[in-house]
């Protein structure tokens, strides 16, 4: 899918826009999932697509089923499985300020993965620098192609992690 992607600096909004719909999350469906913001916007200082990531733990696929319909409610209707993840996200391209959630097994390597990434880059200056630059430039060379876009991102995570 392409769209329209340009570097977004870091934003406090970004904090608000997560803590809205983990309040929902919780509030609908208590404390059975464990929910992260992960991704660029979960770390303050650094840009990247202005896209905010939510990522929900489950126990098991089951819990799934009812967490698609109520995410379909709240306008993200694309739902997209992956091995060891559920990605959802709006029909319409994403636009900064929009968010994506990623569903994983609370026990999962994904899961895990993603929350010690992010809390390397909020540990680590030099390597939150690179991980800038890196967005950047796979915003620029993507030219609008998501896949093409996570792909030049997550070699620089490999070659980090």
């Amino acid at each position: 899918m392409n769209y329209k992607m340009e570097y977004q600096p870091y934003s406090k909004k970004y904090k608000k826009i997560y803590s809205k719909l983990e309040r929902e999350l919780k509030e609908n469906f208590g404390r059975n999932f464990d929910v992260h913001h992960i991704g660029s916007t979960a770390i303050p200082g650094v840009g990247g697509k202005g896209v905010v990531d939510i990522l929900i733990g489950i126990d098991n696929w089951q819990e799934a089923e009812k967490l698609l319909p109520f995410l379909a409610e709240l306008g993200f209707p694309q739902v997209e499985k992956k091995k060891g993840r559920i990605f959802v996200a709006k029909k319409e391209e994403s636009r900064a300020g929009d968010c994506h959630f990623h569903i994983v097994l609370k026990e999962s390597k994904e899961k895990r993965d993603l929350l010690k990434f992010r809390d390397l880059l909020r540990k680590d200056k030099k390597l939150r620098q690179q991980y800038i630059r890196i967005k950047k430039e796979s915003i620029s060379l993507a030219k609008g192609d998501r896949a093409r876009y996570t792909k030049i991102k997550s070699d620089f995570i490999k070659k980090k992690f």
